[in-house]
């Protein structure tokens, strides 16, 4: 029997759920601190590691850039397989910078999709991606997660929405404030994340509605509550090529979903919801449409949770006969 490790340096709900479902020891490296002390320390760390593990099989995730780099460069020391589960983390914005950091980053990348015995990515555009570049492609979407932390809340609307936000570049924060303008005060908007982080918040706390509801970091069980008790769920990015969590949370607990306007997602999220430019404007019109039409949708995610489900296992089959092929 083969000994395989999964390790990240991040811990997400993706990785524990994959790895388990793969049978491998799941180590997740943490180190508080700058990225000038927790780079060379957790870097330290996954070399003793790795040196000490016997590995037939090494999992990493990507990001972290680094973590997958040395994971590859050992491989050739330590005769392990490599396979790296990427998401979507290709920076393809960036390829034509001039900065260092972001040329590194470029190198590394190459590097590591040659090297590694498979990439797992989300979707087949970028499977085509690291083909083109030499390597190894699998698409595997996420595994609807499991929530078993959610209860009913009393929320305060008559009618509830949550954006679940990490209130990052990608997200149109203040335009989907802004939306809330345009509905009356019998809905109420919830927005996840740690909002302190965000970039112009003094001036979004001064303009906030009343309407809306900064929730800050909430813990599992909070969150999952509060998204059950929601009536639609937000999950808005500009990114191409990329599936965001909050969607696939959506579809597990049947609730009608607002997505960006997007090919990768439309074509993955393709029932129960409804798409929207990044602009108050056609945010406003599609949450006073969801509200009209929100029977319907749930009937629709229902249909679309049991597609995605079907869909992930027969990859995931796919994916435990190309492992036990190494």
């Amino acid at each position: 029997m083969k000994t395989c490790y999964w390790i990240t340096w991040e811990d997400h709900r993706r990785s524990r759920e994959l790895a388990k479902s793969l049978d491998a020891k799941y180590v997740a490296f943490h180190q508080a601190g700058s990225r000038y002390i927790r780079y060379p320390i957790l870097s330290l760390k996954t070399i003793f590691f790795l040196f000490n593990a016997r590995a037939d099989i090494v999992y990493c995730q990507n990001p972290s850039i680094l973590l997958t780099t040395i994971v590859c460069f050992l491989k050739l020391i330590l005769r392990y397989r490599v396979i790296v589960d990427r998401h979507s983390n290709f920076k393809f914005q960036l390829m034509s910078s001039r900065k260092w950091k972001w040329k590194l980053f470029h190198f590394l990348s190459r590097y590591t999709i040659r090297y590694a015995d498979l990439t797992i990515v989300t979707n087949d555009f970028l499977k085509g991606y690291l083909e083109d570049q030499r390597g190894r492609g699998f698409v595997l979407p996420d595994k609807l997660p499991t929530l078993s932390s959610a209860n009913i809340i009393p929320l305060k609307g008559a009618f509830n929405f949550v954006f679940i936000s990490t209130f990052s570049d990608d997200e149109p924060i203040e335009q989907v404030i802004s939306a809330m303008d345009r509905l009356d005060e019998s809905c109420h908007l919830y927005i996840t994340g740690r909002f302190s982080t965000y970039k112009n918040i003094d001036a979004l706390l001064e303009k906030l509605p009343t309407n809306v509801t900064l929730t800050g970091f909430l813990s599992e069980s909070d969150y999952q509550s509060l998204l059950i008790s929601a009536d639609i769920l937000i999950i808005i990015t500009d990114q191409e090529y990329t599936l965001t969590c909050g969607a696939y949370e959506a579809v597990t607990l049947e609730k009608p979903m607002i997505l960006g306007d997007t090919n990768t997602i439309k074509n993955y999220f393709c029932k129960g919801a409804i798409y929207t430019k990044p602009l108050k404007e056609d945010i406003a019109a599609k949450m006073l449409e969801t509200i009209q039409i929100a029977d319907k949708m749930r009937i629709e995610v229902g249909e679309l949770k049991n597609l995605l489900a079907q869909d992930w296992q027969r990859r995931y089959e796919d994916l435990q006969i190309y492992v036990r092929s190494l």
